[in-house]
């Protein structure tokens, strides 16, 4: 083999090393930030489909399945909401590694029965003000068929990792499971339904 085809080889290997590494960066910065997923694009999208909200109490149905609306290659089950904090955002079928840095996801449960966990993130631009939530505080979920039931917040448990059997206790009508960067790694807010007229807003 030649000089000449040596460093022509040589140059090949560093090339394809510089797209492998380029490539790998990607993938970890892709990782890390989770998916793209436009909040409000798809708040806009809800408000427009389902115009009219109406008030409700949680009662089990025939099918306790929430129905789903797909947005932007995204599927939703909900809105909450926790008008003290600001907080509006739409609420993923299904839970994701990725999604729920960039989106709540409906973790497991549903609304109607009162066994809806929602995961979320302490990332910012989500929930960021979470250290911020107190008992009493209000919250509403709204499904897609423009049905909204309201919560109080009960209950806000540390937790080092998921606990499966008290996370589905059945004790709480609703939980937010929150990855949680400070001193513990799950925050577990608990919360109550609020039938209306019961409690003032």
């Amino acid at each position: 083999m030649t000089n000449k085809n040596k460093k022509v080889i040589y140059n090949v290997v560093i090339i394809i090393g510089a797209v492998l590494l380029v490539a790998a960066a990607g993938l970890l910065f892709f990782n890390m930030r989770g998916l793209d997923i436009d909040t409000a694009k798809a708040l806009a999208s809800i408000d427009e489909l389902i115009p009219n909200v109406s008030d409700s109490v949680p009662q089990e149905k025939g099918n306790n399945v929430m129905p789903s609306m797909g947005i932007d290659g995204e599927s939703y089950v909900a809105v909450l909401e926790m008008s003290t904090h600001k907080y509006r955002v739409p609420v993923r079928s299904v839970w994701d590694e990725k999604a729920v840095k960039a989106v709540p996801c409906r973790y497991s449960g549903s609304v109607y029965n009162n066994s809806l966990i929602i995961a979320l993130s302490d990332e910012e631009g989500q929930m960021d003000f979470v250290n911020n939530v107190n008992a009493g505080d209000k919250l509403t979920v709204t499904d897609m068929r423009g049905e909204r039931f309201s919560y109080q917040v009960t209950k806000i448990e540390n937790r080092n990792e998921i606990d499966k059997e008290k996370l589905n206790s059945g004790e709480y009508d609703l939980t937010l499971l929150v990855e949680y960067s400070g001193y513990t790694d799950y925050l577990y807010i608990r919360c109550d339904n609020i039938f209306m007229g019961s409690v003032q807003p």
